[in-house]
């Protein structure tokens, strides 16, 4: 057995995705059930969702709540995953309870009560729900990993639950068909839950209403036109529709409120992550911040590697997006046709292998004037051969991210736009020279 906690966690990669609740159950029992009695709000979709749990986790730190927020993946330490009123886990702390797990888990295993060795996922999940009960948390969010209803975090048994949308991603574990990724997605639901969602389609929602009658849990279904943009970073947020889950004391309207987080459906997902928050406070007796104090928390949310924006030298502006998939890569292009406008862009793209990188692509291709290929450095990285077939056009290709980053740095010319796209595992290859230029508010 490994002696670092932290090599230890890293062994469990080697166990890879596993979707089931058996394992982290058992786990989570020998622990003493540090996911009960916690208030919790589950958030899932396909995308959005990290950003939603991070204004969810914000609007309950501004209503005084002590707040763990779990997200996943990192971008460039794993600390990012969990963190308690907005603060990173301490090394120190994280060591700790990765400890407490590894016993928990050798003590399973000498009594041959663990069936399936735990996951990585199912590791840091436990140690989060640890860390909640260590810090005294009184409230918590918690970003579903892959899916829902097999995902380690859907053990918890949340009060409030999320859903940010539907899209394709991850097809060989949640299925081909977006009815099929929707029902796998619903089954966060649970009995006398409040459940809410932005996915506009009826087939979809058909699905979440069936399931939240079976359940007995009280479903609200918000309207992409609950936020209108007046620029980048400002909205107006109707939260009139939200009032039936959240109740009579969210204010009817927010105008010009600045978001710290960039991009077209920030405003919407802000409006779902208030209302679910606010859901979560009418349970425990909580009350919603006052305006100002909602007003900055929002604001101050950010989340390394979303849409983010760094200074350049030669007036350049450098753009940071961990858009995985083809409906984040489309969203992106809307927020960089509007960044860009005519100044030159340089896209620096990577992706995995199970992704659909020729989808992802398209939205990008019609923007840029120089594309720039890599290849992750993670097992599933899609090999430079394969990436460079989806493309149309001659593209330079580099198997080493450092190599393609001086060569994006090199083709952006004075004034222009640095485009790094395609994977947080990319981003995460590059982090250390990213982070050296100054964020953009």
């Amino acid at each position: 057995m490994a002696a670092d906690p932290l090599a230890w966690l890293r062994s469990r990669q080697r166990f890879g995705v596993k979707l089931g609740l058996d394992a982290v159950g058992t786990l989570l029992a020998a622990l003493g059930h540090p996911e009960r009695g916690l208030p919790v709000v589950l958030v899932a979709g396909t995308n959005g969702k990290g950003s939603t749990a991070a204004m969810v986790a914000a609007t309950l730190t501004a209503a005084g709540e002590r707040t763990l927020l779990y997200s996943s993946p990192h971008v460039a330490d794993l600390r990012e995953r969990i963190r308690l009123d907005g603060r990173t886990i301490r090394r120190d702390a994280l060591s700790l309870r990765l400890a407490e797990v590894r016993t928990a888990v050798a003590h399973l295993g000498r009594g041959r009560r663990l069936g399936l060795q735990p996951t990585y996922f199912e590791v840091l999940t436990a140690a989060a729900l640890l860390q909640a009960r260590a810090g005294h948390a009184t409230a918590a969010v918690f970003e579903v990993g892959l899916g829902g209803r097999y995902d380690a975090t859907n053990v918890i048994p949340a009060q409030v639950a999320v859903i940010t949308g539907i899209d394709r991603d991850h097809t060989e574990y949640l299925g081909k068909n977006l009815t099929r990724i929707a029902w796998n997605k619903a089954g966060i639901i649970k009995s006398e839950q409040d459940v809410l969602t932005l996915e506009p389609r009826r087939e979809l929602l058909r699905i979440f209403r069936r399931e939240c009658r079976r359940r007995g849990a009280r479903f609200t279904s918000l309207p992409g036109s609950v936020a209108r943009r007046h620029g980048p970073g400002t909205w107006d947020l109707d939260l009139a529709a939200a009032r039936p889950a959240a109740g009579r004391c969210l204010p009817l309207r927010m105008t010009g409120v600045r978001l710290g987080l960039r991009g077209e459906h920030q405003g919407a997902q802000a409006v779902l992550g208030v209302t679910a928050a606010t859901a979560l406070l009418a349970r425990t007796g909580g009350h919603l911040p006052a305006a100002k104090t909602l007003r900055r928390a929002l604001a101050g949310v950010h989340l390394p590697g979303r849409c983010e924006r760094r200074r350049l030298s030669s007036g350049r502006l450098l753009v940071v997006d961990a858009a995985h998939n083809p409906a984040a890569t489309i969203c992106l292009a809307h927020e960089i046709r509007d960044l860009s406008g005519d100044r030159s862009v340089t896209l620096l793209f990577g992706v995995l292998a199970d992704k659909d990188a020729s989808a992802m692509m398209r939205p990008l291709a019609k923007l840029v004037d120089t594309v720039i290929l890599t290849q992750p450095k993670h097992a599933r990285g899609m090999k430079i051969k394969a990436l460079k077939e989806i493309l149309p056009r001659h593209a330079a290709a580099f198997v080493d991210p450092g190599a393609a980053w001086r060569a994006a740095l090199g083709a952006t010319p004075k004034g222009g736009v640095l485009l790094v796209a395609g994977s947080f595992y990319l981003l995460g290859d590059l982090w250390e020279r990213i982070r050296r230029y100054p964020r953009l508010p």
